[in-house]
């Protein structure tokens, strides 16, 4: 209550503007974001949400970001993100895909920590705010949990 919700936002274009990162005049459409660093277009790993109503959405996102950061970009729903990704609520909450849990690791004892307010945890269960993109999560699957 009192918190602005879109602060995420604003964090999120004050992280990318400190990286170089900005988004190409004619910006292309939701879940397709181009990258432009020292003038030349980069390729970005691909993270893969799919909302708790099964819809997808396949999304490039920046390196050294969050998956919470590339959720809000790019408007995935149910990624509130309301404590602007500091770890301090659960409702970044999504579920790791099987078969990126290995690759993504497990939480840190602050995450698990926070992880005990989400509903419907499980294994799997990340909060999508401590899990930074690298080259090496390129199809990164996580599901977001009904929150």
């Amino acid at each position: 209550v009192g918190r602005r919700p879109w602060i995420a936002v604003e964090q999120f274009a004050a992280r990318s503007n400190r990286l170089g990162v900005r988004r190409e005049a004619d910006a292309p459409p939701k879940g397709q974001n181009a990258a432009v660093v020292d003038g030349g277009q980069v390729e970005m790993p691909k993270v893969i949400y799919i909302g708790s109503d099964g819809e997808r959405t396949e999304c490039d996102v920046a390196s050294g970001l969050s998956v919470m950061e590339g959720a809000v970009a790019n408007g995935v729903s149910g990624i509130l993100a309301i404590c602007g990704g500091s770890c301090a609520c659960s409702t970044c909450h999504a579920y790791v895909d099987e078969a990126w849990v290995e690759a993504v690791g497990p939480p840190n004892e602050n995450e698990e920590s926070t992880l005990g307010l989400a509903a419907g945890r499980r294994p799997g269960s990340r909060l999508t705010c401590q899990i930074a993109v690298s080259d090496e999560l390129d199809g990164l699957v996580v599901r977001v949990a009904d929150s």
